[in-house]
């Protein structure tokens, strides 16, 4: 992307390999319209892009969601502007060690990346999927009430690996896994959540190694991470409570420390 250039378009990718192509711009981040995403019927804010059954092109840049435009949908979780992978699609945002600059995606409303289906995400060395990037505020827009916001979720058998990335500052939860997904998060930087830092549950799997997973960056919480139905949690060298005691088993899962 040329320098200057300003995203007012949404991507659908269906059955489609991009693998081999990768996203960059001159400039060090590129801006995305989110009044152009709003949806003229209900209000609310549509995915930036959409994959089903795709391998997505891997992102070499900075990417940040506007505050133009006040969404006005009446359920919040509806505010789905982030990158959505349904059924086998993949996607990978890359390291600055390769690129030469930050990569990520920053002050999406809803989510920042949802997956589905035996889905992946891989986020690099310091690439990002964080809340609120420079000049973010997770606004509905001017004085706006602050937007309901996980960075990524990820549900039925896909996978997630951050390695050495940053995941945080969000309203919501840094990272939710669910119906038999899994995580391998390693040397990232997971804190400045709302509620939980991580969640797992309905029979997911997380692993962390040399991660925080600190809440509020300094003190060990009962919610840092939050496990339930069935989840599992394995961390080691990591910053982070839980709501379980570690090492015994317990009918909602097991927390390994």
């Amino acid at each position: 992307m040329l320098s200057g250039f300003y995203i007012e378009e949404q991507l659908e990718f269906h059955g489609d390999n991009f693998n081999r192509i990768t996203l960059t711009s001159e400039d060090e981040e590129v801006l995305l319209s989110r009044e152009y995403a709003l949806a003229a019927n209900t209000g609310d804010v549509n995915q930036f892009i959409n994959a089903r059954n795709s391998s997505l092109f891997s992102l070499g840049t900075q990417i940040r969601m506007d505050n133009t435009g006040a969404p006005s949908g009446s359920n919040i979780q509806n505010h789905n502007s982030g990158v959505s992978l349904k059924e086998n699609s993949s996607f990978t945002i890359l390291s600055s060690n390769i690129t030469g600059k930050s990569c990520g995606l920053s002050n999406f409303m809803s989510y920042g990346v949802l997956l589905t289906t035996n889905s992946s995400l891989v986020v690099d060395f310091q690439g990002f999927v964080n809340g609120s990037g420079t000049g973010g505020d997770f606004s509905f827009g001017s004085g706006g009430a602050a937007a309901w916001a996980t960075n990524i979720v990820s549900f039925f058998g896909s996978n997630v690996i951050l390695s050495g990335a940053q995941c945080k500052d969000v309203v919501h939860s840094n990272i939710r896994v669910s119906s038999g997904s899994q995580a391998y998060i390693q040397q990232s930087n997971c804190t400045g959540a709302g509620d939980t830092s991580l969640y797992v549950g309905a029979g997911a799997r997380a692993s962390g190694w040399l991660t925080d997973f600190r809440k509020d960056g300094a003190t060990n919480s009962s919610s840092d991470i939050f496990i339930e139905r069935g989840g599992i949690a394995q961390i080691s060298g990591a910053n982070g409570g839980s709501n379980l005691t570690a090492n015994t088993v317990t009918s909602d899962g097991l927390f390994i420390n």
